[in-house]
């Protein structure tokens, strides 16, 4: 499996853990904090799972510049 494949499934198994974190807590920020906090999460869950520490960099990232946009957009919206 190469880097871009683990980095995908690092993105598609993140996605339902940040909705399910945004909706408890509740979190309302906007603009770049809001950027941060997602970051911070991801970063956080994948560091305490154990991912590739490289995986872990990439997806940090690359999360807010193209794959998950839309899906940021997504929760957000419900959370709020």
């Amino acid at each position: 499996m190469n880097l871009l494949n683990h980095q995908q499934k690092a993105i598609e198994t993140l996605l339902p853990l940040i909705e399910k974190r945004l909706r408890l807590n509740a979190v309302m920020v906007n603009g770049s904090g809001s950027n941060r906090t997602l970051a911070n999460l991801i970063f956080e869950y994948c560091r305490k799972n154990s991912f590739n520490k490289r995986v872990l960099l990439l997806t940090k990232r690359s999360v807010l510049a193209s794959q998950l946009r839309k899906s940021i957009d997504d929760v957000f919206r419900s959370a709020g």
